[in-house]
């Protein structure tokens, strides 16, 4: 059997590292998820105690015949209202990354059979800082090639704007777990992003095997869960169908990071 296949077939042996990084993982999704709905929620409210459920125009209606005091009041509740936005903003996105960095600490050390240490902790929240801007970047990019694409008017352009879109994502998230494993070996910020083009250039062949079949892997997971839309009648807008997309995607991508660690440590190996 040819070796990249064999890899591949074994990177579907499910023990007890995916088990585990599969929970921290959907833990940290979870957790982050509740606290900007949390946020989101207490925003409602406090919108809620400016408006009184009035509309724009009664609002306008009742400020221009109400009383001094009234109005005092409504100012009041409305700066109270940017307060917990600025700052609900600001902190939440403060947790966010402390979680997150700390779930990738726990994530990499049982990966790579570390230690856990604050001090290196500290330096993972300075590696999410650097990749949200990466993100931010592939973000650009991503709706540039969708804008440039043809329009999916017929059923041949809709499978191509979903082959090059699925493939734009996982180069992306290729380059986000080897930045990962650089750091995670190193722990310095700048030099595991050269690390990384390192690691591409010495580990291509094997790559870019390992990237067709887990392209391949992704696509099929599309068209299984397109038919479990129409086998259950789920409207893709509905709740259940976020659910269902977003628990294959977690399974998807904490076997794309062990599969992506086995093809790089066989080369090691070798």
């Amino acid at each position: 059997m040819n070796k990249h296949i064999k890899n591949y077939l074994n990177s579907f042996q499910f023990k007890q590292k995916y088990w585990y990084t599969l929970i921290i993982d959907g833990l940290t999704f979870l957790f982050i998820t509740l606290l900007f709905l949390g946020l989101v929620k207490i925003l409602e409210l406090k919108a809620y105690a400016i408006s009184q459920g009035k509309s724009t125009e009664e609002l306008k209606a009742l400020l221009l015949a109400g009383s001094v005091e009234t109005n005092k009041l409504f100012m009041a509740n409305t700066r109270a209202f940017v307060f917990y936005f600025v700052f609900g903003v600001i902190i939440a996105i403060i947790l966010a990354f402390m979680i997150y960095s700390f779930s990738r600490s726990i994530v990499w050390n049982k990966l790579l059979k570390q230690k856990f240490s604050w001090k290196k902790f500290r330096k993972w929240n300075g590696l999410a800082v650097l990749l949200t801007f990466f993100f931010f970047i592939y973000m650009v990019f991503y709706y540039v090639v969708k804008m440039l694409l043809p329009a999916p008017t017929t059923d041949f352009y809709f499978i191509l704007n979903g082959i090059i879109g699925s493939i734009i994502v996982l180069s992306f998230m290729v380059f986000f777990f080897l930045v990962n494993y650089s750091f995670a070996t190193e722990h310095k910020v700048w030099l595991s992003i050269g690390n990384t083009f390192h690691l591409i250039k010495l580990n291509w062949k094997r790559l870019w095997k390992m990237f067709v079949l887990a392209l391949t892997t992704w696509l099929l997971l599309k068209v299984l869960l397109n038919y479990i839309h129409v086998w259950f009648k789920i409207i893709p807008q509905e709740l259940l169908s976020t659910i269902i997309s977003t628990t294959l995607s977690l399974l998807f991508l904490v076997w794309l990071r062990l599969y992506l660690l086995k093809t790089i440590h066989r080369r090691e190996a070798t």
